[in-house]
């Protein structure tokens, strides 16, 4: 796995709790509509590592992936979630609605390849675990 970004040692509790429907401790979203320089251009989320956080209280899922749309080429691919720690937490909304609170909620349309992904996560405390959308293709 190629690592392109590294999100470590954070520390986000509370956020978005004043805004329904806001507030992920770490989001990961690929853009809705066409991506810039045409429908094969492929906008993505990939490689990255979301590691040693500490995600609490937060208006969304602890650790939040969405991919909305389903262009040729984006993609959710390669990525790595791995000790944090993760506790009551909110629940996902709208298309990437999970059924309560959720502490790692993985969401792609039904046309979206998400491949590679790796979540090890040992302390996932609390209300809420890990989610997969009913829209989420496993490949």
């Amino acid at each position: 796995m190629r690592v392109l970004r590294t999100r470590s040692a954070n520390e986000s509790a509370g956020n978005g709790v004043a805004v329904e429907g806001a507030g992920a401790g770490v989001g990961l979203f690929v853009a809705g509509g066409p991506p810039p320089g045409g429908l094969n251009a492929g906008l993505e989320t990939a490689g990255n590592v979301v590691i040693g956080n500490r995600l609490t209280n937060n208006g969304l899922p602890g650790v939040a992936f969405h991919l909305h749309t389903a262009y040729m080429g984006q993609n959710l691919n390669n990525n790595l979630i791995a000790d944090n720690y993760i506790a009551s937490n909110g629940a996902d909304t709208e298309d990437a609605a999970t059924p309560g609170p959720t502490g790692i909620n993985v969401f792609a349309t039904t046309e979206a390849t998400t491949t590679g992904t790796v979540i090890v996560q040992k302390r996932d405390q609390g209300r809420g675990g890990r989610h997969r959308s009913q829209h989420e293709r496993a490949d």
